[in-house]
């Protein structure tokens, strides 16, 4: 019985593709813009090459000047250079915050406070302070910070890590 149910079905391409679309006929303008484009586009892509030159410049200038005002993932100070990443672990009401923190600058750091600031309405920890005691160059350290939602309606809010 199976036999007959396979000899039954048709391989190769569905009859579907035997139908023709319905394309629309070339228009006037469809027709000038093809022209167009056959003419001139190599200034074309001149012109999209050298805007795309631009906008990367434009991109790295920002980034660049993000980074030395000191308001990217790497803050420049005079004294220190150090790259602060925070991960957000779990979803609440208690939930882990993981910081890893690097130090770029070719000397070590001691003593370095860590404040975390946020609204006490919102958010409850056992020590809003940290304090690294040491920061050898190029190796990066983890620390985590457990902080609890105390809103009644689970409310959330910002938490800012200030070094």
């Amino acid at each position: 019985v199976a036999i007959e149910a396979n000899a039954s079905k048709s391989y190769g391409a569905p009859t579907e593709q035997d139908q023709p679309l319905n394309v629309p006929k070339r228009t006037n303008v469809y027709v000038a813009q093809t022209e167009r484009e056959k003419q001139f586009g190599v200034d074309m892509h001149r012109v999209f090459q050298h805007d795309l030159c631009k906008l990367r410049l434009a991109t790295a200038k920002a980034y660049v000047n993000m980074l030395s005002d000191g308001k990217g993932s790497t803050s420049h100070t005079t004294d220190a250079s150090l790259r602060l990443t925070a991960q957000v672990q779990g979803l609440g009401p208690i939930f882990k915050l993981t910081l890893n923190v690097q130090n770029f600058s070719q000397r070590p750091l001691l003593g370095i406070p860590v404040i975390f600031s946020f609204n006490p309405t919102v958010y409850k920890m056992a020590k809003p302070t940290l304090t690294i005691p040491s920061l050898v160059p190029s190796l990066i350290y983890n620390y985590e910070a457990v902080i609890e939602c105390i809103d009644p309606n689970g409310a959330s809010d910002s938490v800012k890590v200030t070094v």
